[in-house]
Formats: C-alpha cells, structure tokens, sequence
C-alpha cells in the first residue's frame, strides 16, 4: 500500500463553466452566494478528477471523496473544504489526500465516526478482472489511521464475488463498519452486504465471513416476474435494534414486459434476512426507477423509498413511497403511499434521500433537464407526502450543470466527458440546514 499527497487548488476548469452557477428557480432553495463563488466550489485534483460523496463533520467542515488520476495513476482523493468553501489547510496536504492500493482505486462512500476519524469504502484490485472491496481509515488530519487494517488500508476478497460498486457505508453505534455493495462473478449483479469490525477485520458473525448475499434471482420469484437481470445496490440506513436496510434497483422481465422496480431488503444482526418484513425478508415496491434507489428512515421507524415517476405529459421525476415498519404501504402518505412532483426536465436518477429534523423528505438527484442539458434536481417534500410549495417551483429546483455534445460513438473520449458530467451526488446537510450536493468535484450549497 502506498499513500501519496497531492496540492490542490480553486481553478476555474472544465467543471466550472457559467452555467454552473445559474441560481435555481425559487428564493427557498437558491444558491448560497456565501459558498465558494456565488454557491460553487470546484477543487482541481492531478489530471482530472471526479467527486462520489460528501459527508458533513459536526464543524461543518465537508469531506469529498472520489477518483482523481495523478501522472496517469488512478487514485482514491478525499478532499476537506471549511464552511466557506475554502480548502482545509490543516487537513492532507493543503486540504487534498490521496491514496494508491492495488489497481484502479476508486473512493465511492465516506462516513464519519464518532471520534472523528473519516472512513471510506471504494473498490479497487491487485486481479483488474475481479474487484475488492477497499476500505480507508484516516486520521482527523487526514493522516493513515495505522491502527487499521494494515497501515490503515483493507483489502477484502469476497470469494469468486467482484465487488462492481459500493453503494453505501455507515458506523454502527458499536462501531462496526457496515457497507452496501454491488457483488457477483463475471459481471453478475446482486444486493452484498459486508461487516468489518472496528479495527478493520471482516466480522464473521454475520452472514459467510462477514458478507451477506441476495441474489438477484430471488427478487424474480418475489415479484412474480420471469427473471430479474440486475438487482444493483443504491443504498443503505441503520435501524437503532441494529437491523440493515438496504436499498436498490431490480431489472425485472416478464413475457411482454419489462420493468425497473426499487427494491428493499432487510437483514438480522447475524446478516439473515428478516421474514417480518415484506416477503421472507424482501419487499419488491411498485416505486419504479431508472438506474438508482435511495432509502431513508424516519424517527418514528417508517422506511421511505426513493425511485422516480411523474403525472401524465410530465418528466419523470424524483419520486418517493413509504412503509411501515412491516414493509406495508403506508397509504397516508401522498396519493396511496407514493408521491411525485412535477418536474419539467426530461428524467432524473435518484441518488440521495434524508428526513430533516421537521419531517420533511428531501431527495436528490442527476436530472436531464433538455437536449444536451444535464444538472441537479432537488426536491422537497412534507411529512405527507405533498410537495413542498415554499421550496424551489411546486417543490422542485434544478441547478444545470452545462452543456454538453451528446456522444455519437464508443470512443475513450467521448465516454470520458459523460463520465467527468455525471452527477453522483449522495445529499448531506449542514447542521444549518443547507442541503449539500456534488456532481464531480464540484460543491453546491442551496
């Protein structure tokens, strides 16, 4: 394992064209102009950089992690910016730190512990052909934490499984490290669910040495559809008894019909799935989706599912469903137990979910707001599901991102500029209430 730092600086870049800083519609949710430059931070790392997720310290400070190419290596980069936007001096080298392990490290979920120090989870390999899960843990300075794992690095094989994505990392009170991640051979995609504890080694009290699987195949005869060919993570939240939801995306095909549904599943302590919940464990919704699903859960133990949809001649947009504890449909909520507010772009992928501390249920997300228009969405709900009316346009704001030339081939370049525009913004808040959201290595605060 070798660690190596990097400076960084404030550019006005590639990711920082105008259009990035065009307010959102709607006084409630514009952009905040005491951030960065007019609400816009962009962090300029090595050769090119892209931004995964963002997590909110107590101080205010943020932490972004992500993927950044240094020299031609890909790294894992996390980078620490103070409340103003500004980089954090005291925090790597000039507020940046990067980390090699193996081949092609990829930073893709961040969580804070208690005492301070930042844990990622990515995915990297010493085999490119199959995938493990790495995980990090810094310092508060954003030094090694050389007390886990091996000089602060783990690398975990999960047996002929590749690890495609990691989904989602949170610190249970105990401590223990629990992490969402897309698994399956030769390119196969199922719910994995991971344990570490502490000190970084795998916990094998839960599930097979620490990993539990649902297989995509057993979404298939839960939903009473022919086969489901993609069943791929997009979350996961903690129940204070301990219990794991997770949260994700299920391709599913029946004779003359195909369709991509948000599916929950709910695991025990010891990693098995919980039969008091939906079916055997596993609730398949009638929440549809494009390619993401989000999971938040609310005080009083209600689960709140994040897909997409819209009203008739309308975008398809942010779109949310709730149940009860059990996995039923709460119909209190919106019309029937799902809500949706109109949105005027063409589709969004739903990417993050949280209940403030009122109640209400904000969801973000990668919109397509037009030809060659891509950006933010963010949407604001009640408690019952009713879009909020004092937040952006009948509950919706969207922020563009650019212009972009839609691709017209297969070539390196071309994937490459969608990838450096894509927006993979896990939302976090403030402690004042400002919702965070990043597309690559760019920082907005509404």
């Amino acid at each position: 394992m070798k660690t190596s730092f990097a400076a960084a600086a404030l550019v006005a870049g590639m990711f920082a064209v105008g259009s990035l800083l065009a307010p959102a519609a709607g006084a409630a949710a514009s952009l905040d102009a005491s951030f960065g430059t007019q609400g816009v931070v962009t962090t300029a790392i090595g050769d090119s950089a892209t931004a995964e997720a963002v997590a909110v310290q107590p101080d205010g400070k943020l932490v972004t992690v992500g993927v950044a190419t240094i020299n031609g290596a890909q790294v894992m980069a996390m980078t620490r910016h103070r409340e103003d936007g500004s980089l954090d001096g005291g925090f790597g080298t000039n507020g940046v730190v990067t980390t090699l392990v193996g081949t092609n490290p990829d930073a893709q979920a961040v969580a804070l512990q208690n005492d301070g120090k930042i844990v990622v989870a990515g995915k990297g390999a010493a085999d490119p052909d199959t995938p493990e899960l790495i995980l990090a843990r810094y310092g508060t300075d954003g030094s090694p934490d050389r007390s886990f794992g091996t000089n602060g690095v783990v690398t975990a094989r999960t047996g002929s499984f590749a690890v495609n994505q990691v989904a989602g990392l949170a610190v249970a009170p105990n401590g223990k490290l629990v992490i969402a991640a897309d698994v399956g051979p030769g390119g196969v995609n199922n719910f994995g669910l991971l344990r570490f504890n502490p000190d970084g080694s795998s916990d094998g009290t839960f599930g097979n040495d620490g990993m539990a699987v649902t297989e995509m195949t057993t979404f298939a005869s839960t939903a009473s559809a022919t086969q489901c060919t993609a069943a791929i993570p997009g979350g996961l939240v903690l129940q204070p008894d301990g219990k794991v939801v997770e949260a994700g995306s299920l391709d599913l095909e029946s004779p003359g019909r195909s369709t991509t549904r948000v599916g929950l599943v709910r695991y025990n302590l010891d990693g098995s799935l919980d039969s008091t919940f939906g079916t055997g464990g596993i609730l398949v919704t009638g929440l549809q989706t494009t390619t993401g699903a989000t999971v938040a859960r609310q005080s009083d133990g209600r689960l709140v599912a994040g897909g997409t949809g819209g009203p008739g001649g309308g975008g398809v947009g942010l779109a949310l469903a709730r149940y009860a504890a059990d996995g039923s449909l709460d119909t209190t909520f919106g019309a029937g137990g799902a809500a949706v507010a109109p949105f005027t772009g063409d589709y969004a992928v739903p990417s993050g979910l949280l209940v403030d501390p009122d109640g209400k249920l904000v969801a973000d997300g990668f919109a397509y707001l037009g030809p060659n228009s891509r950006g933010i969405a963010l949407t604001r709900y009640d408690s019952d599901g009713t879009p909020d009316s004092t937040f952006g346009v009948n509950g919706v704001t969207t922020t563009p991102t650019g212009h972009l030339s839609v691709p017209t081939g297969p070539s390196s370049s071309q994937w490459t500029l969608a990838c450096q525009f894509r927006c993979v913004s896990p939302l976090a808040r403030q402690g004042d209430g400002r919702p965070i959201v990043e597309p690559p290595w760019v920082h907005r605060r509404l």
